[in-house]
């Protein structure tokens, strides 16, 4: 009885410790560049460009409701899933850039 557990406790830990493996990784950072036509974004510092996939979220807690822009500068947490690319972005500011934006 007392194997059989043990054996069941492994074979969780196992399955846990590779599914931590493919879980979502984030980067945080600004944004340096976008580039539209290839689907890429770099931030600064960073000479990799991340994928965005045709599905990517934009958030803000400042714009939940509006329509939100990505920009140059615009300081961000970049959320990887699985190596597919960016499937959330999330915006942390500038605001007075965002409320700028939200003008035009």
């Amino acid at each position: 009885m007392f194997k059989q557990a043990l054996a069941g406790v492994v074979l969780i830990l196992g399955f846990m410790a590779t599914g931590f493996s493919a879980a979502a990784s984030n980067v945080r950072g600004t944004i340096l560049s976008i580039n539209e036509s290839a689907g890429t974004l770099q931030l600064e510092g960073n000479s990799q460009e991340y994928v965005l996939n045709s599905d990517v979220r934009l958030e803000s807690f400042d714009l939940r409701h509006q329509k939100i822009f990505l920009v140059p500068e615009m300081d961000v947490t970049l959320y990887l899933e699985g190596g597919n690319g960016i499937t959330r972005i999330v915006i942390h500011g500038p605001y007075s850039l965002m409320q700028e934006l939200k003008t035009h």
